[in-house]
C-alpha cells in the first residue's frame, strides 16, 4: 500500500487528463503568470498539511490517488493520477498518469507517465517524465538522468538542468545552470545565464542576462540567438546591488492571492472531497 508518515490520505472518482498540446498551448500565451498562479495554490496547500496518524490510502477506479500530510512516501505503483501535497514528498514508485505534487522538498525518484506539474522549496526531479514538465521552487534542479518527453516551463531563485529536455525549455530563474541537452526552441531568463561545457541547445535561443553569453558558450547553440534587453533594476546604481528577477516579483505577487481565494475551500476539504482538490488543482494550472 501507500505510505504516509504522520498523514493522512484519501481518494475519490473522477479522472483528469489535460493533453500536451492544450497544455503548451496554454503555456506560450502566458507562460510566468500561469506557472505563478500554479505555484501559488500549491504552497499555500502544502502549508496546510497537517501531522496526524497514518492512514491507508484508497484509490478511485480509475487508479488516481490523492495524498496529504507532513511525510509521503509511495510504497507501490500508482496506476492513474497522483495528487500529493505535504512538507516533504517523495515519489519512489512509477506513476502512469500525470503527477501533481507540492511540498517544502520534492523528491521525484521513479517514472512518470505523463504530465508532471510539482512546486517547493526544494524539487529534485532523478526520473523520466514521459509528458510536459510545469516546476516551480526556489531550487529546481533536473538531474542528468532525467529525460522529460514533452516541454518544460520551470521557474525559480535557481534552476539546474542537468538532464535532457526533448522539446524546448522556458525558464525564469535568478541563476540558471545548463550542463545538459534541450532539444527545440527555449528561453531562458535570469540575472546569471551559463552554459556549462558539453551543454548543448539544438534549436533557437531567446535569453535575457546581466552579461552576455562567452563566444565559447554561444557555439553550444546550433540555432539562432537573440539577447534581449534586461529590465531596468538588473542594473546596479552607483554603489548599490544588482535585484534579480525584480521584473518577476510584481506579477508574482499581484497574482499569488486571487488563486488561493478561489481555491481555499477546496484546501480546506480535500480529504473529506477529492473531487475538489482535484478542481483547485485544475484551477491552479488554467
Amino acid at each position: 500500500m501507500f505510505k504516509s508518515l504522520d498523514s493522512k490520505q484519501s481518494a475519490a472518482g473522477g479522472s483528469r487528463r489535460m493533453h500536451a498540446g492544450k497544455f503548451g498551448t496554454v503555456h506560450r500565451r502566458r507562460p510566468v503568470l500561469s506557472l505563478v498562479l500554479f505555484a501559488c495554490a500549491f504552497v499555500a496547500l502544502a502549508a496546510t498539511a497537517p501531522a496526524i496518524a497514518e492512514v491507508a490510502a484508497t484509490k478511485t477506479d480509475a487508479g488516481n490517488v490523492y495524498l496529504r500530510g507532513d511525510d509521503i512516501r509511495l510504497a507501490e505503483p500508482v496506476a492513474g493520477d497522483l495528487f500529493a501535497a505535504g512538507r516533504r514528498v517523495s515519489v519512489d514508485r512509477p506513476v502512469s498518469a500525470d503527477g501533481v505534487i507540492a511540498g517544502a522538498t520534492v523528491d521525484v525518484k521513479a517514472e512518470i507517465g505523463q504530465d508532471l506539474r510539482v512546486a517547493g522549496g526544494t524539487v529534485n526531479i532523478d526520473s523520466g517524465v514521459g509528458g510536459d514538465l510545469v516546476a516551480a521552487g526556489g531550487t529546481v534542479r533536473v538531474a542528468r538522468s532525467s529525460t522529460v518527453s514533452g516541454s518544460a516551463l520551470i521557474a525559480g531563485g535557481e534552476v539546474n538542468v542537468d538532464g535532457r529536455l526533448a522539446h524546448g525549455a522556458k525558464i525564469y530563474a535568478r541563476e540558471i545552470s545548463v550542463s545538459g541537452q534541450i532539444t527545440g526552441n527555449s528561453r531562458l531568463y535570469g540575472q546569471q545565464v551559463t552554459l556549462v561545457p558539453g551543454a548543448r541547445i539544438d534549436g533557437d535561443l531567446i535569453y535575457a542576462s546581466t552579461d552576455p553569453l562567452s563566444a565559447e558558450q554561444l557555439a553550444q547553440v546550433s540555432g539562432k540567438v537573440v539577447r534581449e534587453n534586461t529590465p531596468d533594476d538588473w542594473k546596479p546604481a552607483s554603489g548599490g546591488s544588482v535585484h534579480p528577477g525584480t521584473w518577476f516579483k510584481p506579477v508574482f505577487f499581484s497574482a499569488c492571492w486571487p488563486p488561493v481565494r478561489c481555491c481555499s475551500s477546496s484546501f480546506r476539504t480535500p480529504l473529506a472531497e477529492p473531487g475538489k482538490l482535484s478542481n483547485a488543482f485544475r484551477c491552479a494550472a488554467c
